[in-house]
């Protein structure tokens, strides 16, 4: 019974739902969803993917995949002012029985002006087009609730304008970001700072399957800042991080903290990203959920495997099961420059 209610309460919202972004509870392996001004802020080249599956225990899991791809482009980097970064983005997202599917691609371009050595301030751009579905036949509504249990012999009485729209989008973002990346462990002295605003959905899309002469997409913005700091003379780091999202009346607080093990050392001999290490880390949605997750980090590559641990009123139906999360980042040297920037 209460995973009828809770599936009917689902669908019942779907007018609200729909126009309300997903979500990823470790933005920073989504970074085309946090800010555009992140492609090729950390990294010469970094490619991104993400899946997230939630609310199985309760209904239709809600399902979420990401993938993403930025670099830098600098051809010498021995005196550079600043420079830009470019990057792709796709997302599919499905959500409940009714199969309300969005997919969208972006593009992001952004400049990072070089403030001093290790400090640059970035400003990004994002532009995108949206394919949104739904399947209203293999759908549970309201209407369908015969005051005892769900009947699929009761018309649903539900009807579409269209099964299928499409739209444009823009976005824009703003990052401060400071690196020094020290791995030695006779020294770790390993400092990293982003901080930035965005907002997506500038344009205000059209979006809705019911009436799209007045439902709009609202804007999504997002303020955040993560931290990477080296305990000196240690193998250990601390980085923690508070993130901040709000959309129409859907409003996200995450914080939390990371704490990493060095396994083993940078190369004192060459650039490569090399670094082995390990981290646990514990993060807090304000009144919904607890997310726990493991990490690995193995030459260029980090494999971060977590779960959401339902603690709002939702979790008597729950049983307190959210929803699990696998990211994978993998993070190279640009080939194509002939001196590496040293942040």
């Amino acid at each position: 019974m209460k995973k009828i209610f809770f599936t009917l309460g689902i669908v019942g919202t779907i007018g609200i739902s729909i126009a309300q972004d997903p979500h990823f509870s470790q933005p920073e392996m989504a970074p085309s969803m946090l800010n555009p001004a992140l492609a090729g802020a950390n990294y010469d080249i970094q490619a991104n993917v993400a899946y997230r599956n939630q609310w199985n225990s309760v209904g239709y899991a809600f399902q979420t995949m990401y993938a993403s791809a930025d670099m830098r482009l600098v051809t010498d980097a021995r005196q550079p002012k600043g420079y830009f970064g470019v990057g792709i983005a796709f997302i599919n997202d499905v959500a409940g029985g009714a199969r309300v599917t969005n997919n969208s691609i972006a593009l992001n371009l952004a400049y990072h002006i070089i403030l001093d050595k290790g400090h640059t301030l970035g400003l990004g751009a994002n532009t995108g087009f949206g394919f949104n579905s739904i399947s209203g036949t293999n759908g549970r509504w309201a209407s369908q609730f015969d005051g005892v249990q769900y009947n699929m012999l009761i018309p649903s009485g539900e009807s579409f304008q269209a099964a299928t729209y499409s739209f444009f989008d823009l976005g824009a973002g703003l990052l401060y970001s400071f690196k020094k990346k020290e791995y030695y462990m006779t020294k770790n002295d390993s400092r990293q700072v982003n901080v930035g605003f965005s907002a997506y959905h500038l344009t205000r899309p059209q979006h809705s399957f019911v009436d799209k002469s007045v439902a709009r997409l609202p804007m999504r913005f997002v303020g955040f800042a993560n931290v990477s700091y080296g305990l000196d003379n240690t193998n250990i780091l601390i980085e923690p991080g508070v993130y901040y999202m709000q959309q129409g009346k859907a409003r996200d607080i995450l914080l939390g903290s990371d704490v990493r093990y060095i396994l083993k050392d940078k190369s004192q001999r060459t650039t490569a990203f090399n670094v082995q290490t390990f981290g646990m880390g514990l993060f807090y949605r304000n009144f919904d959920a607890l997310f726990v997750r493991a990490s690995y980090e193995h030459y260029g590559f980090k494999l971060s495997l977590g779960y959401d641990f339902n603690i709002s009123t939702l979790a008597t139906a729950s049983r307190g099961l959210g929803g699990f999360e696998l990211a994978l980042r993998w993070t190279i040297d640009d080939p194509f420059v002939e001196t590496r920037i040293k942040k």
